[in-house]
């Protein structure tokens, strides 16, 4: 979940920095926090199918806390500068962030 993130912010500021080496160095970062997301999914892939029940309620509940955590996370406003240069999504726009992939891609 938490490499899933990073990929996703970190691709918002490659796109979204003013800042042109922080843009370059972002690039590079997303692919890399998008093959630690790949890795994770891949395990789960593999994992959750051999899950019992009792298992498998234990790991919706510490997805619903673990959603809800970045949520908090993401509550605080980064400084308008590191918004600008650094391409650092706003609180708002983190949130939205973490609705989709809730949605889409962490069933809780």
């Amino acid at each position: 979940m938490r490499e899933t993130f990073g990929a996703m912010v970190a691709m918002w500021q490659a796109r979204e920095a003013k800042d042109p080496e922080i843009r370059a160095a972002m690039r590079r970062i997303a692919i890399e926090e998008l093959r630690h997301a790949v890795l994770a999914f891949r395990v789960a892939e593999w994992i959750e199918p051999r899950l019992d029940a009792k298992h498998v309620v234990h790991l919706r509940r510490a997805r619903k806390r673990a959603i809800a955590e970045l949520r908090r996370e993401v509550a605080w406003e980064p400084p308008r500068e590191l918004i600008t240069a650094a391409g650092l999504p706003t609180s708002n726009r983190a949130r939205q962030l973490v609705d989709r992939a809730a949605d889409a891609l962490w069933p809780a």
